[in-house]
């Protein structure tokens, strides 16, 4: 639930100034949206803990310095990655915003495309042999940094609609997918792009 602002109306003053002596209720209003919006849950995920990976490629999962990372093929395949997570129960219905960090294995420059798409998964109804994905929501990043391994994030935005149906506590599958052919957008990095992290926040 969102914070009950009914409670002050008796307190606060719509034409009250900003100094100190009598609060607006504008200036309240902007208050409790900055608290609001760092209560709003977030999950995180990294490489390899909680995760499961569908694919067969043997050097999907790797080790760039000392971090691990999922390695995404460019320009001939598209590989993915799931995980499994549960929506928090503070969730309010809201938007969801995921992000990820990635980092180019060799290459110097260029754009990155990458899907998210949401399971929801209900007990006596989801059936681990059929995958039942909503439909992917995308986006890109220019890696400009001129050198390889530098870390870069890659923001897709969800709404309410878009994430399965589900709901506060409910568990669910977030699969990430590169997007190397550019049918959603510009890929045009021909080399592997390594996904470092991921985390997915209410918006």
């Amino acid at each position: 639930m969102g914070l009950d602002r009914t409670w002050y109306n008796a307190l606060v003053d719509d034409t009250g100034a900003s100094d100190g002596t009598v609060i607006s209720k504008s200036h309240f209003d902007a208050l409790l949206d900055s608290i609001e919006a760092q209560l709003k849950p977030t999950i995180t995920w990294s490489m390899p803990e909680g995760v499961s990976s569908p694919s067969p490629a043997a050097e999907f999962s790797a080790l760039r310095g000392s971090w691990s990372v999922a390695n995404y093929d460019g320009a001939t395949q598209s590989e993915h990655r799931s995980f499994v997570g549960r929506l928090p129960l503070t969730y309010n219905s809201g938007g969801i915003t995921v992000t990820l960090v990635i980092c180019a294995v060799s290459a110097t420059s260029g754009t990155s495309r990458w899907i998210a798409a949401f399971e929801r998964m209900v007990p006596g109804t989801l059936d681990a042999d059929v995958d039942d994905f909503a439909t992917g929501q995308s986006a890109g990043v220019a890696m400009t940094a001129g050198s390889a391994g530098v870390f870069f994030e890659v923001t897709i935005t969800f709404t309410n609609g878009q994430i399965d149906g589900l709901l506060a506590g409910e568990l669910f599958r977030l699969k990430i997918t590169r997007d190397p052919l550019g049918t959603t957008g510009t890929d045009d990095i021909g080399t592997d792009v390594s996904l470092v992290g991921v985390s997915m926040r209410e918006t």
